[in-house]
């Protein structure tokens, strides 16, 4: 019902507003950094599930590939390569 509908939307991944208020605060940040102007994509949820994918099978090959592995790495085939970045109050 309604209770149900209203927890999926509280759960579901927000895509931030990277032009106005605190995002765009955070984008003129990291425009003083000269941090390249696409720095925010892929989202973290994408990159996320792509990084822990390429790390299970690097470190073993071996590994049962589970349902959305391959959607995962095909979505950022070099995630193993990114650097994070963690910013917070």
């Amino acid at each position: 019902g309604d209770k149900s509908a209203s927890a999926k939307a509280l759960l579901a991944p927000t895509t931030p507003d990277w032009s106005h208020g605190l995002g765009g605060n955070i984008r003129a940040f990291m425009d003083c950094l000269n941090i390249p102007p696409n720095w925010h994509t892929p989202d973290f949820i994408t990159l996320r599930d792509a990084y822990m994918v390429h790390y299970r099978l690097k470190r073993n090959p071996q590994a049962m590939r589970l349902p959305g592995d391959a959607e995962a790495m095909k979505a950022v085939p070099d995630a193993l390569s990114y650097m994070p970045i963690y910013a917070g109050k």
